[in-house]
């Protein structure tokens, strides 16, 4: 049989051997890339963060007459007594402890800013850092209104920032807005007797 016949004849299992080759090549490729996909892990799903986790005050902005606790914060910028570690916090946290402790009492709850920063915008974006508040007084230094009410008129106490004080008083809307029986509870002055306090629970 000469050359050109035994190829002939040799051609068909020729090309079944050179198929079974590229399956079986493709076989062994395919699985090499299937098998880590099958043993890898998925990654761990990462957990929801808990929102909650950190309690923020809201103002509920309601207009009634009875009993009120008033959490009152003076501060400002140019004291650096603010600055200690924890203190904005620990602001947050007596609004919420003194808000529980007012629900608990029965009467309701508003908390009030005062920053003696002389221009508004600076005085703005100190209590940025405080969280909400229901009302807020700024400007105009130590002549500020809000200074005049809790530290050398009304409620007068030492000038002082920063300070926290806790006002009781007796709110009347008929037939005019009154407030009656206004007196300080608490009042805490500086930074670190303000967290020392907070830590305490923000006792009344």
């Amino acid at each position: 049989m000469n050359a050109t016949g035994f190829v002939s004849r040799a051609q068909p299992w020729l090309v079944r051997a050179g198929t079974a080759v590229w399956v079986v090549l493709g076989m062994v490729l395919l699985a090499a890339a299937v098998r880590p996909a099958q043993g890898a892990r998925k990654p761990a799903a990462t957990p929801p963060r808990n929102e909650s986790a950190v309690r923020t005050y809201v103002p509920d902005f309601e207009f009634r007459k009875g009993t009120e606790i008033v959490l009152v914060l003076v501060g400002a910028a140019f004291c650096g007594a603010q600055r200690e570690p924890g203190f904005p916090q620990a602001v947050e946290e007596a609004k919420l402890r003194v808000q529980e402790q007012a629900k608990a009492r029965g009467a309701q709850f508003r908390a009030i800013a005062v920053s003696l920063d002389w221009k508004t915008e600076e005085a703005l974006a100190f209590l940025e850092s405080f969280g909400a508040f229901d009302e807020i007084h700024v400007g105009s230094n130590w002549l500020n209104d809000g200074a005049r009410r809790y530290i050398w008129a009304d409620l007068p106490g030492e000038p002082v920032v920063p300070q926290v004080l806790v006002v009781e008083r007796e709110i009347e809307t008929e037939p005019a807005v009154q407030v009656r029986s206004e007196r300080v509870i608490k009042r805490i002055a500086g930074a670190a007797p303000l967290i020392t306090w907070v830590r305490a629970g923000a006792p009344m």
